[in-house]
């Protein structure tokens, strides 16, 4: 009885406890629930059906994956795109997961089943034009012409895509992209202010400034807001400003310099040569090499008309007038002229080709005449490369047997790099060819083979050091009557020299040439050394 007595008590004990307990519970879940906010529920996207069923649930969630709208041209917000509303298009997404539970159990259920709606084709996404213009608004032009590229085929022709398209290709230096993109929503669309003015502004950058003036002022005649008047006023004033430029160019200079030149004949060192079936015979002072000081005058000039952006009439000259202090005999004049046409079909590159002419006198009097048609093509990059071809071909006649009349040719290539930032290396290849056509005088015609290799310094901002090392080959057309074999030399030139430009007009140069020609005959071996030290003016 005892024991009966005592289970009673503890089987009513634990039956109190477990009531305590769970109103406890029941009423810590009801302040939690209470707390928490409730989360919508949330169709599943594939299920037509149930989005219907749950049309009462909120809309913020599933309107936030579905078309952005991109803002329309405003007029008084000019860079603001002007993009037309783009087409809603039903796109299909998966719902992210999160770290919080998603109810995703309908609170009805349609009693008829809607079939599954296909998944839409990804190539086209409407995403990808909205990313284009991302990438307008954060100026990443780089990243959004490579996805404009990529998605291209898909879109080209929306009017959207191709205005996003041609601003992100002006702004990477696609002007010819940019045009085509604009051209097309012009054409569409000759009303809207903002696609002429970007056609405008892409053709102003590809250099085709007649027809960018033509639309800029299509564009001011239809009274748009002072500030893009303003812009406008802008273009226009420097596209006049670039046209004044192109139409009249024109430098001129002229320079003095005194020196010493240690051989002014290149003659030999040797006081005679053997000659064969004659022997020794003695050299007269005039064959021997004749060392005088010197003064020089030169003056240049250049004049370059363009009737167009791209394409220009040249005409340059220099004369060099040399006077020897000692020995006259080989006073020099000497006058080039050149008459071309270039051509510049974008900012690296530029072909020139025209007619250039020497005249030479010697003592004052006629030494020989030359005319050549020259033919040039240049590449420069902005880094300081450049590549320059040359070709000139053309006839010399002579007033001596000591220089014949003879066809003549020069070939050469050349590339200037920059080796620092203050320092610039030239590399020269170069063939020419001297044809005499009289047998009797054949062994003065020749063919000439050589390199230049040089450097410029900044040693400061106005001071500039130059190097230059010269080899050429040199083999004669035919075998000189004097020493019955054909003539072959071999020249090595060196030259050292700095420049201080005093001012943006006068620069102060001295420079030091030293040569050597060695010759299978003796009677043309030479050295010769040449200083001089000069002022030039330059306008």
């Amino acid at each position: 009885m005892e024991r009966t007595l005592r289970y009673l008590i503890t089987a009513l004990t634990l039956a109190c406890l477990c009531i305590s307990h769970g109103s406890i519970a029941a009423e810590i879940s009801e302040q939690s629930e209470s707390a928490q906010p409730k989360e919508p529920v949330i169709p599943p996207v594939e299920d037509q059906a149930v989005q219907e069923s749950n049309a009462a649930a909120p809309q913020e969630t599933v309107n936030a994956s579905k078309e952005k709208a991109v803002t329309p041209e405003s007029k008084s917000e000019p860079i603001t795109l002007a993009t037309e509303k783009l087409t809603e298009t039903h796109v299909e997404t998966k719902t992210p997961k999160t770290d919080k539970t998603i109810n995703t159990t309908p609170t009805k259920q349609a009693t008829t089943p809607t079939p599954k709606v296909a998944a839409a084709p990804l190539a086209p996404s409407l995403f990808d034009v909205i990313a284009l213009e991302d990438h307008v608004n954060n100026k990443n032009y780089q990243q959004g012409y490579e996805l404009a590229q990529k998605i291209l085929p898909h879109w080209e022709g929306d009017s959207t895509f191709d205005f996003l398209y041609g601003v992100h290709a002006i702004e990477t230096g696609h002007y010819d992209e940019a045009t085509f993109a604009f051209e097309r929503l012009t054409l569409l669309n000759p009303k809207t202010l903002r696609y002429r003015l970007e056609l405008a502004r892409a053709l102003y950058f590809n250099n085709n400034l007649d027809t960018a003036k033509t639309e800029f002022e299509i564009a001011l005649a239809g009274n748009p807001p002072e500030n893009v008047k303003t812009n406008i006023k802008g273009f226009l004033k420097r596209i006049k400003k670039s046209k004044e430029k192109a139409t009249h160019n024109w430098a001129a200079g002229a320079g003095v310099n005194l020196g010493f030149d240690s051989n002014i004949n290149s003659g030999t060192e040797e006081d005679g040569v053997e000659i064969p079936n004659i022997g020794f015979v003695s050299l007269q002072e005039e064959a021997q090499s004749l060392s005088s000081s010197f003064s020089q005058f030169n003056t240049q000039g250049i004049y370059s008309y363009s009737h167009k952006k791209h394409h220009s009439l040249d005409i340059s000259f220099n004369t060099t007038h040399k006077r020897n202090d000692e020995v006259s005999t080989y006073d020099l004049d000497v006058i080039n002229l050149f008459g071309g046409y270039s051509w510049q079909p974008s900012r690296s590159i530029r072909v020139q080709g025209g007619l250039t002419n020497t005249n030479v006198k010697l003592d004052g009097e006629a030494y020989q005449n030359q005319s050549a048609i020259s033919a040039m093509a240049l590449y420069t990059r902005k880094n300081g490369f450049s590549f320059n071809a040359n070709v000139n071909a053309g006839s010399r006649t002579a007033e001596t047997d000591s220089a014949p009349d003879a066809d003549i040719s020069l070939y050469s290539l050349s590339m200037i790099w920059p080796s620092s930032n203050i320092k610039s290396t030239n590399l020269s290849l170069y063939s020419g060819s001297d044809d005499v056509s009289k047998a009797d005088l054949a062994h003065f015609g020749k063919e000439t083979l050589g390199i230049h290799f040089g450097t410029k310094l900044l040693i400061t901002q106005s001071i500039v050091r130059s190097m230059l090392i010269s080899v050429n080959s040199t083999e004669y057309q035919a075998a000189d009557p004097n020493f019955q074999e054909v003539r072959k030399d071999t020249a090595i030139m060196g030259s050292w020299g700095y420049a201080w430009n005093a001012s943006k007009y006068i620069s102060v140069s001295s420079n030091l040439i030293v040569s050597h020609n060695a010759s299978n005959l003796d009677l043309f071996t030479s050295y010769r050394a040449i200083f001089n030290t000069g002022l030039n003016v330059n306008f």
